[in-house]
C-alpha cells in the first residue's frame, strides 16, 4: 500500500543555511513557536509557480484528523520535534 503524499500550505522565506527555509502556516503562530515559523529542509517545500510569491506547500504527516482542525507533524523540521494544530481548510491531500 502507498503512503498518501499529505501537504499544506504555507508561507516560505530563506533559511540561515543554504539546505532550508523559514516556513510559516497557520497554527504556527505565536506562541505555539517563538518565531511564528519552523526552518525545514527545503525538499519538502513545493514552491509556487509565481516567482514573485512566497507561498507553497509542505510535506507534512498526518497524526489526527479532527472535524474542523488536524494534529500535524513536519518531517523535515530541522530545529525541533513539535506536533501542531492546523485548520482542515489548509490542508492538501495529493493521493
Amino acid at each position: 500500500m502507498k503512503n498518501k503524499e499529505v501537504y499544506m500550505k504555507c508561507s516560505y522565506f530563506p533559511g540561515q543555511f543554504s539546505d532550508e527555509y523559514f516556513v510559516q502556516f497557520k497554527g504556527s503562530e505565536y506562541p505555539a513557536v517563538l518565531l511564528g515559523g519552523v526552518f525545514v529542509t527545503k525538499e519538502n517545500v513545493i514552491f509556487s509557480q509565481n516567482v514573485e510569491s512566497n507561498k507553497g506547500l509542505l510535506k507534512i504527516i498526518m497524526v489526527e484528523k479532527g472535524e474542523e482542525n488536524s494534529r500535524i507533524l513536519i518531517p523535515s523540521i530541522t530545529d525541533s520535534g513539535t506536533f501542531f494544530t492546523v485548520p482542515n481548510e489548509e490542508i492538501l491531500d495529493k493521493s
